[in-house]
């Protein structure tokens, strides 16, 4: 098979194989990126139900609380109420206190003076010796008022006592309401605290909803770009395909027309009378020359444009040959990694077979002469054309 109707061949199908390649990655990457997205808004769809209920749980808390917190005003305004109710009530048994106390103090300074003016008549009666009717009822009305003055004292005494105990049970149900209303006060401050913790976590909650929301808004409309990008990217990749395939045969049906024995006589040719450069290997030798030949196998005449060097040394570096600027370095089917360098007066230089292309080479860089290209294991394939002709690589090159 004519060589460079191969190499052309493999070119192109590199070329197109590699853009369907590229389309085939980028769509694997793509669908490794709606993966991940699809991954990520189950996740938010959790965190958003999660958090859903969560913030209902809190909402129906704080809603208790608010309940309790009326209730509580409530009790307290009651108890306040009855606190106020039992002081108007101890102040009026205070009142009656004082006011038996006066009345027992009037009745005490009565009875003493009942019972100091029934002495002193005592005692003037004995000294008289006289007892006169008048005087008898005299003394007979000092005992009678004496004993009335004392069964009144009696009852002030028994009204005394009871409005102290009942004082003493007044002061005690409001020593125990105060108690109780300090103690809704403290409750009332608890509640009022927890309300205000509820409603920060409330509101913090509903940022991260709202945050979580909008995340899964975007993670939405990045999904549906991604399926809209994949219908594209499928879509090209097809087109691709199917010109592949033309190109394919159409390629293919123009190198079976260079199959025949004769074609090898419509390579155009030229000498070239320009001044040596070096090698494209340190150490080697021609094992297919320049030129026509007999296929041993097809028994057909074929004109070999480029010449194949054999390393005496394993992996062995390739060199550029002239100062020049990179225009192709890619792997080719049949002819392993090629790379293609244009050189001033229209010489381009192709090295074929390599094992490997150094990683610094790049398609569109310029590079001097002696710069590697890459490595062999044994084979390297060179071929040198000028202004679209083939020339004999072994007159670019010094011999080693």
């Amino acid at each position: 098979m004519h060589k460079l109707g191969v190499f052309l061949l493999a070119t192109l199908l590199s070329a197109n194989t590699q853009k369907v390649s590229d389309i085939a990655k980028d769509i694997q990457h793509k669908e490794t990126l709606l993966k991940k997205t699809h991954e990520e808004k189950n996740q938010l769809n959790s965190r958003l139900s999660s958090l859903g209920e969560a913030i209902r749980s809190k909402e129906l808390q704080k809603a208790e609380i608010g309940r309790q917190m009326i209730a509580l005003k409530k009790s307290l305004e009651k108890n306040r109420n009855e606190s106020l109710a039992q002081e108007k009530v101890l102040t009026n048994y205070r009142k009656s206190l004082d006011h038996l106390q006066k009345q027992r103090s009037f009745l005490q300074k009565k009875v003493f003076d009942t019972l100091l003016q029934d002495f002193l008549f005592s005692q003037a009666l004995k000294g008289q010796n006289l007892a006169s009717s008048n005087d008898v009822i005299l003394q007979v009305a000092f005992e009678n008022l004496h004993q009335s003055t004392l069964s009144k004292m009696s009852q002030l005494s028994q009204e005394e006592k009871d409005l102290n105990a009942q004082a003493l049970k007044v002061k005690s149900s409001i020593q125990k309401i105060s108690s109780i209303i300090d103690e809704q006060k403290t409750r009332e401050v608890t509640l009022k605290s927890l309300q205000t913790e509820q409603d920060k976590l409330i509101l913090s909650m509903q940022k991260d909803y709202a945050i979580y929301n909008q995340r899964l808004t975007l993670l939405e409309k990045e999904r549906q770009n991604l399926n809209a990008l994949l219908k594209r990217l499928n879509i090209i990749k097809q087109n691709r395909e199917n010109e592949e395939k033309v190109s394919l045969k159409k390629s293919s049906q123009a190198l079976e027309v260079k199959q025949v024995a004769s074609s090898y006589q419509n390579i155009n040719t030229t000498s070239y009378n320009g001044p040596k450069t070096i090698a494209p290997l340190n150490d080697y030798e021609v094992v297919q020359k320049f030129g026509p030949y007999i296929d041993p196998v097809y028994n057909l005449k074929i004109f070999s444009e480029s010449i194949t060097l054999v390393s005496k040394t394993p992996n062995a570096l390739v060199r550029n040959v002239l100062d020049g600027k990179i225009v192709f370095a890619k792997e080719i089917n049949m002819l392993k990694k090629v790379v293609i360098i244009e050189h001033k007066n229209g010489i381009r230089t192709i090295y074929s077979q390599l094992d490997k292309i150094a990683p610094t080479i790049k398609s569109g860089m310029r590079i001097q002469k002696g710069y590697v290209l890459g490595r062999i294991d044994q084979r390297l394939g060179f071929e040198v054309t000028m202004k679209e002709k083939h020339i004999n690589p072994l007159e670019l090159i010094t011999r080693n």
